[in-house]
């Protein structure tokens, strides 16, 4: 019985976790997006957001001109650290099911960054990372995919 109790406890202790949690990152995503929406090229890739069916963790952001990869790496010299795609799609060659379903061609698809937020992701990451990517909109938004 008692092992029983003890189980509910702590599935309640880490549904309360889980919500403050989601709440957190949802607080990232907003700073996050608070930057980038501020250039129209910057297309975030959220069906379902207001509904609640995105993960406030990730971010899809489909960014003009040069591929993602390009992105990336300039992304990183700032010290900004994203992904180009899921990695359980890394070694496929195709489109994403993902991308396919969201109606991206599959030159737009080589276009999207995936930006991460985890348990150790701070308000000010958010921003910094949302404001390297308007910076480099300029530079490297002006190339064709």
């Amino acid at each position: 019985m008692a092992a029983i109790v003890g189980m509910g406890v702590a599935v309640d202790l880490a549904v309360a976790a889980r919500a403050e949690h989601w709440s957190r990152l949802s607080g990232l995503r907003e700073a996050f997006l608070a930057e980038v929406q501020r250039d129209e090229r910057l297309r975030v890739l959220a069906p379902g957001a207001k509904a609640g069916g995105v993960s406030p963790a990730i971010v899809a952001l489909l960014v003009p001109g040069a591929p993602a990869e390009v992105w990336l790496h300039h992304l990183a010299d700032r010290g900004v650290l994203v992904g180009t795609g899921s990695a359980c799609q890394s070694r496929k060659p195709d489109i994403s099911p993902t991308y396919a379903a969201l109606g991206l061609l599959p030159s737009e698809a080589r276009c999207v960054l995936r930006i991460s937020f985890g348990p150790q992701s701070e308000l000010a990451e958010a921003r910094c990372a949302g404001r390297a990517l308007l910076e480099l909109t300029p530079e490297l938004g002006v190339l064709k995919p």
